[in-house]
């Protein structure tokens, strides 16, 4: 968290002489403060204990401990002092403030929240406190909670783009979640089907939207929006006359029954939050449908508020994961060089930035980036991973497997590296060593390439039962990814419009 504008009029309250029992107090208080200043710390803290020993039901005097022990990098010790001068005195605002601080600072930002939360209920108008709060809710994927106080941040400084691109994610996110609920529940529906057209017409695979809008026109006939997305389809592979025909299908749609169709009727009217309402809680396709619909249409707000603000680092960020969304990886190169000139030596926008060469091919331009990083955070195990593979790739898996074997000891949960770095093994011919790596990253297997390596590693290491077992799992995949090809991933001719 960023508290060094906070931690002055904290510091202030805390060694105020009201918080103080004595004058003797009061000056041992300051001294450790002007400590703190000069950046001694230890002779600070060990002021700060005696005072706390001497007088421990003072909160001001937990607090100065704890901001003490916060400030000098020691979150877990701070926590004790500064959850008691919360219990002692609840609205004592620095208290709350950084006692979330020091929870963020050891990884917990579930535990954070009640003490931000409360910090932003002190002081509602503080934009940092609203931008900390939102940004701990989103890393918690708490998006609805998120989005409130992204939007409290967007009126409070309209300019700032962390607002508008935080709220975008949160819409998207609560968007995405809704999707994938429908896609569970009701997946053979127009309104899925509908759904999928319009991703696939954003990612520019019109042949695949063209049947998917098709699909969906079939089971929902007065489906309004799909002839838009038909006429879209038409103008984009150079069809306009036919383009001209479903748009006007779509305008002789009938009007629908606002009553019984609030949703709707609130979407088409630009009333997205309100469609969501009247949506309600209900998990049918239909309002599964617009709930998606809505909070993709509120995302889409936020994204173009934000691209009006001069160009930012959080701009070309969403652009960039947008364009990854739709698979136009190129683009998304571009974005990242742009958020990188904004940000130079930022290591997660570098990461990102090697992420999507490696997707269009460029494994040298990927290896460039990921080398300098690795010297910079040798113990990431992302970066380790993404560099070993990287190499792997570039068919150098001796030269790869040292950082992937790196990586699976930082991370043995980050079963990509567990992967990457069993087909390293078996290409060096090192399949014994691959099998336990094979065993780990199975659930990651969606082609079922894995399992077969894995059979085929058993056989090699004399394990003649395990690779039929495997073997038999194996073909199971290939049998079902067979036959259940999903119909999203069909293409078909574009023809002209139907009668």
């Amino acid at each position: 968290m960023k508290l060094l504008g906070l931690w002055v009029c904290a510091c202030l309250l805390a060694i105020s002489p009201a918080d103080a029992q004595t004058a003797e107090l009061a000056r041992k208080s300051q001294q450790a403060h002007e400590l703190m200043a000069a950046g001694k710390v230890e002779q600070a803290l060990a002021i700060y204990r005696e005072l706390v020993q001497a007088s421990p039901n003072n909160p001001g005097l937990q607090l100065d401990l704890g901001m003490a022990l916060h400030m000098a990098g020691r979150d877990l010790e701070a926590i004790l002092p500064l959850q008691t001068a919360v219990h002692a005195q609840p609205d004592l605002f620095p208290a709350n403030l950084f006692l979330a601080a020091a929870y963020m600072g050891i990884g917990a930002p579930e535990k954070a929240i009640p003490p931000l939360t409360k910090a932003a209920e002190l002081q509602p108008q503080n934009p940092d406190l609203q931008q900390e709060l939102a940004a701990a809710l989103l890393s918690l994927n708490r998006f609805k909670e998120a989005a409130e106080h992204y939007q409290k941040l967007t009126e409070l400084v309209p300019q700032n783009p962390r607002a508008w691109a935080g709220l975008c994610q949160c819409y998207g996110a609560l968007s995405q979640e809704e999707s994938e609920k429908l896609g569970r529940m009701a997946k053979d529906s127009g309104y899925w089907f509908a759904l999928m057209a319009e991703a696939r017409v954003e990612s520019q695979q019109f042949k695949s939207a063209f049947y998917l809008c098709r699909q969906a026109l079939e089971r929902t006939p007065d489906l309004r929006g799909v002839h838009t997305e038909l006429a879209e389809i038409y103008r984009q592979t150079g069809h306009s006359d036919w383009a001209a025909t479903e748009q006007e299908k779509e305008k002789n749609l009938p009007a629908p029954d606002c009553t019984a169709k609030k949703a709707e009727c609130d979407f088409f009217t630009g009333h997205y939050a309100d469609a969501i309402a009247a949506a309600g809680s209900h998990d049918t396709p239909e309002a599964l449908y617009w709930r998606t619909q809505a909070y993709n249409a509120l995302a889409n707000n936020a994204y173009a508020k934000l691209q009006h603000l001069p160009p930012s680092v959080e701009s070309h960020e969403l652009t960039a994961m947008l364009r990854r969304s739709q698979w136009r990886y190129r683009e998304e190169v571009d974005e990242w060089r742009q958020a990188l000139k904004l940000a130079p030596n930022d290591p997660e926008i570098e990461t990102q930035l090697s992420v999507a060469l490696i997707q269009i091919g460029d494994h040298e331009a990927a290896r460039t980036i990921l080398q300098a990083l690795e010297q910079r955070y040798p113990d990431s195990p992302i970066i380790n991973y993404l560099l070993g593979d990287t190499l792997f790739k570039l068919q150098k898996p001796t030269q790869g497997i040292p950082y992937l074997e790196k990586a699976v000891q930082r991370d043995p949960h980050l079963l990509a590296a567990q992967s990457s770095l069993a087909r390293a093994y078996v290409q060096v011919g090192e399949g014994p060593k691959a099998i336990p790596h094979l065993e780990a990253a199975l659930p990651i297997d969606e082609d079922g390439s894995l399992h077969y390596q894995l059979a085929r590693a058993y056989t090699a290491n004399g394990q003649p039962q395990l690779a039929q077992k495997v073997l038999k799992e194996y073909q199971d995949i290939q049998k079902a990814k067979g036959a259940g090809l999903q119909d999203v991933e069909k293409e078909v001719p574009i023809t002209a419009p139907s009668d």
